[in-house]
C-alpha cells in the first residue's frame, strides 16, 4: 500500500503510510495494516551493507498544531517486533531503527514547516555513534531514561538515542523538545506539526510490527480535514521529501569530509 487515511472523512487526521522516498534497484517494502497502532511491513532495501543511508520510513502519521511554548506534556507508548539483531552500531549489516520523526515549524509561517527534524530512536540497530561524536554529542537523561543527544545546525536536526534499545516503552515528547529549547536546539517559537512512529529502513530483508502506538493529546491540537486539502497534503508529502533528501546529502557530505580527513597524511612537527 501507499497510505492510508483511517477515517476518510477526516483526510488531515492519522494517516499510515508505506513511505519508500529513496528507492534503490532491487528494492521491495509491503505494508498490511490492521489500524494506526497495528500494522506490519516486510521490506527487502538493498544497499552495500556498510552505514547505508536510509531508503523508507513506514509509519502511523499525525497531522497537529502544537506549539512547544505552551506544551506541558505529551506522553506516548509503542510496542514493536524488530529482527533479532538489535544494538549495534557497527553499521555493518542489518541497520535499521524504531522512531519517532517529529516535524516542527519555526513559527506559524508556512514555509517554515520543515524547519526542525527531531528524531527519538526507542530501538535500532545502526551506527548512529558516528554522528553522535562527529556533531559533539552529549549524555541526557530525562523522565529516568538515558539518551545520547546530538543535533546539526543546518539543515537543522535533532536526534535523541536510547542508549538502551527496547522493543516497548513510554516517552513524553513535550519534555524532550523542552529540553532541546532550552539547549537552543530550536526556537522557542517552534510550532510542532507532524508526528510520526515507524521504522526507518537503511539495509535490510526483515519484517517489522508494529504492536501497539498510543498518543495522548487535547483534541484541539489535531488538524481536521476541513484545515488540511488535498492540495496543502501534497505540498506537505512534497516538502517533507525534500527536508529528508536534504538531510540525507548534509549527512553524505559529512562522511565524506570525515574520509577525506582520514586520508589526509600527516604533517610532521619542525
Amino acid at each position: 500500500m501507499g497510505s492510508w487515511v483511517i477515517n476518510p472523512a477526516d483526510p488531515g487526521g492519522v494517516q499510515v503510510n508505506n513511505n519508500v522516498w529513496n528507492q534503490v534497484s532491487g528494492w521491495s517494502q509491503t505494508l498490511y495494516a490492521c489500524s494506526a497502532s497495528n500494522w506490519s511491513v516486510v521490506a527487502k532495501q538493498p544497499g552495500s551493507g556498510n552505514n547505508d543511508g536510509v531508503k523508507s520510513y513506514p509509519d502511523t502519521q499525525y497531522h497537529v498544531s502544537m506549539p512547544v511554548s505552551s506544551m506541558t506534556t505529551l506522553p506516548s507508548s509503542w510496542k514493536v517486533n524488530v529482527p533479532s539483531s538489535v544494538g549495534s552500531t557497527s553499521g555493518i549489516g542489518e541497520q535499521w531503527n524504531s522512531d519517532y520523526d517529529l516535524w516542527l515549524a519555526d513559527d506559524a509561517t508556512y514555509g517554515t514547516r520543515w524547519a526542525t527534524e527531531v528524531m527519538i530512536w526507542g530501538s535500532w540497530n545502526a551506527n548512529y555513534k558516528y554522528w553522535y561524536d562527529q556533531l559533539g554529542g552529549e549524555q541526557v537523561t530525562i523522565d529516568g531514561v538515558s539518551y545520547s543527544a546530538y543535533h546539526r545546525a543546518s539543515p537543522r536536526g535533532i536526534w535523541f538515542i536510547r542508549n538502551t534499545p527496547v522493543s516497548a516503552g513510554e516517552v513524553d515528547i513535550a519534555h524532550l523538545l523542552k529540553w532541546a529549547v532550552g539547549k537552543g536546539w530550536m526556537p522557542a517559537t517552534s510550532i510542532l506539526h507532524e508526528i510520526e512512529n515507524g521504522f526507518e529502513l537503511l539495509y535490510t530483508n526483515a519484517r517489522f510490527d508494529l504492536l501497539d502506538f498510543t498518543l495522548t493529546m487535547p483534541s484541539s491540537a489535531r488538524i481536521q480535514g476541513t484545515d488540511k486539502s488535498a492540495l496543502r497534503q501534497q505540498q506537505d508529502r512534497e516538502l517533507e521529501k525534500k527536508a529528508r533528501a536534504l538531510r540525507q546529502k548534509a549527512e553524505e557530505s559529512d562522511r565524506e569530509k570525515a574520509a577525506r580527513a582520514e586520508r589526509r597524511p600527516s604533517i610532521p612537527s619542525r
